[in-house]
């Protein structure tokens, strides 16, 4: 991700301060979008940032953030609320199912709770993809639907890199504003990229 000939800590300063720009941008843009309609967008700009900009680069273009956060406003809108329309779904029958104490009903709270996890992992690709392919909205919604599936390893690991930036920012408040959303990119893109791969490989092989 950066010069093999800086220092451990200069390393470590460079990829700090560009995740930093990632999580101003990510907030820019959200409030940009009036919160409630910029928070897609914001979310799919910074991840399509992080994707096509060079390693060597210091600075992410504003410019370039602008441009996509414009051109993918009304797909990562459609996008994010699909899925937070799902997930609220799925929290208030979660939330009904285990008021009642007996077998079947703790089997039903299993399976919406894994419907939840399965429904943000499928956010999650479904942005990568956005970000990555020109395809047909039906066409992501089927490649990340394979892709959650394709690999327990990275099915864990996903979800233990969602739960180690939220404790971490839920121990130092600070990171959520400075940090936590360039963290997000950083570890979702590290622990998604077999998967991607894969996927990758299928429809190069398709061509």
């Amino acid at each position: 991700m950066v010069d093999g000939k800086m220092t451990g800590v200069e390393k470590l300063f460079y990829i700090t301060w560009k995740l930093m720009q990632l999580t101003f941008l990510f907030h820019l843009l959200t409030i940009l979008g009036g919160v409630v309609f910029g928070i897609g967008p914001a979310w799919e700009t910074i991840v399509t940032l992080f994707l096509e900009t060079k390693s060597y680069e210091k600075n992410y273009s504003i410019k370039r953030a602008f441009s996509v956060w414009k051109s993918s406003f009304v797909k990562a809108n459609l996008c994010f609320w699909l899925f937070s329309f799902i997930a609220v779904f799925l929290v208030f029958n979660l939330y009904w199912s285990i008021q009642f104490q007996n077998l079947l009903f703790w089997m039903v709270s299993f399976l919406i709770m894994l419907a939840i996890v399965i429904n943000f992992m499928m956010y999650v690709y479904l942005i990568f993809y956005n970000a990555e392919y020109d395809i047909p909205f039906w066409e992501n919604i089927k490649l990340s639907f394979i892709s959650v599936f394709l690999s327990f390893k990275q099915f864990l690991l996903t979800m233990l890199a969602l739960f180690g930036v939220l404790v971490l920012t839920w121990q130092y408040k600070g990171l959520y504003l400075f940090l936590t959303f360039g963290l997000l990119v950083l570890f979702l893109h590290q622990v998604t990229q077999p998967n991607r791969q894969l996927i990758d490989q299928m429809i190069e092989s398709d061509q």
